[in-house]
C-alpha cells in the first residue's frame, strides 16, 4: 500500500474513534460543566475537551507512523489503533484527572467538614 494512502487512512481513523468518543462524552459533560461553570464557560470548556480528544491522538499517530513502502499495512494499521488508543486513554485521564480534581474533591472535602 502506498505510504501516504496508509498515513491517510491511519489518519482517517483516529477522527473516527475521537469522533465517536467526543459524541459518547458530548452530553455528560455538558451537564457536569454547566454545574461547574454557571456563567456560560462550560461550552468553552467542552470545545477544548473535544479538540484534546481529537488532537492528541492524531499526534500520536502522526508522529510513530512509518513512511516506509516495504511496511505491511496490516501491521501498520494496528500499530496505529494501539497509538491512537494510547491517545485516547491520555486524554480521558487528564479529563477525569481535572473534573476530579476540580469538582469531586472540594466536595468531598466539604462533606467531610459538615460531619
Amino acid at each position: 500500500m502506498n505510504p501516504l494512502s496508509l498515513l491517510a487512512l491511519e489518519m482517517l481513523l483516529s477522527l473516527l474513534l475521537s469522533l465517536i468518543v467526543v459524541n459518547y462524552l458530548r452530553t455528560v459533560l455538558a451537564e457536569l460543566l454547566a454545574q461547574a461553570c454557571p456563567h456560560g464557560g462550560g461550552l468553552f470548556w467542552i470545545r477544548t475537551l473535544a479538540l484534546l480528544q481529537f488532537l492528541a491522538p492524531l499526534l500520536l499517530v502522526v508522529w510513530r507512523s512509518e513512511l516506509n513502502p516495504a511496511v505491511d499495512a496490516a501491521l501498520e494499521i494496528k500499530r496505529a489503533v494501539a497509538w491512537m488508543l494510547l491517545g485516547h486513554c491520555l486524554a480521558l485521564a487528564l479529563l477525569a484527572r481535572t473534573v476530579w480534581k476540580s469538582l469531586v474533591a472540594p466536595e468531598l472535602a466539604a462533606a467531610r467538614v459538615a460531619v
